[in-house]
């Protein structure tokens, strides 16, 4: 059974030292637009419950959306990811970094199908090769495996899957919703960006 739009909290997850950027990534503009506020204006006609993790809400309070700090400092992506689970009072969140300024509508809802089954629904663009954590879907439980990582000193985004049941939506389902997967592109860098805004008009900005 597939979970409800209404029934999914998304976090975005904004801010981070961003070293390769040389600046914040989640207010680095792209055609005029901070990165943060290109995925809420792809997503907002869609999802009701979004909120944004961040460390500098002072910066991000303009967007309009609830914010939620790192409960849990210096811990990386994983300690969004533990303190959106934290935040979000839904049984599923969505988790979308800011620095994947694309959004494929028809891809999210097919991670929506099958996440009632599992404690976590992730993209993998090959099989070979790493997951995409942080565009993926997590049961509220997942919550209390990523704190036992953590206790342990562990830091890797991916390093408590091997407690919870994972499910991978592989390179072929995706690229059957979203031709050539640019919903995956990753801005890490001023030279990313210029190739980003080839992309732009793929992915249409809701009014």
């Amino acid at each position: 059974m597939s979970i409800a739009v209404e029934d999914i909290g998304v976090a975005i997850l904004a801010g981070g030292k961003s070293s390769r950027m040389g600046t914040d990534k989640g207010l680095v503009l792209l055609e005029g637009l901070p990165l943060v506020e290109r995925i809420t204006r792809q997503i907002s006609d869609l999802f009701a419950n979004i909120f944004i993790v961040t460390n500098k809400p002072g910066e991000y309070s303009r967007f309009g959306y609830p914010m939620v700090s790192d409960l849990i400092k210096d811990v990386g992506p994983l300690g969004g990811i533990y303190s959106a689970l934290d935040y979000d009072t839904h049984d599923y969140t969505l988790i979308l970094s800011c620095d994947m300024p694309f959004v494929s509508q028809g891809v999210l809802l097919y991670l929506l199908q099958t996440a009632e089954k599992y404690q976590a629904v992730v993209p993998r663009m090959d099989k070979f090769s790493h997951p995409e954590p942080l565009r993926a879907v997590y049961r509220s439980d997942c919550q209390m495996e990523i704190y036992k990582y953590l206790q342990t000193g562990g830091r890797k985004v991916v390093g408590f899957y091997e407690a919870i049941d994972v499910r991978y939506v592989e390179s072929g389902e995706i690229e059957e919703i979203d031709p050539g997967a640019g919903s995956f592109f990753n801005a890490n860098t001023p030279q990313d960006l210029v190739k980003a805004a080839r992309l732009t008009k793929y992915y249409p900005l809701k009014e």
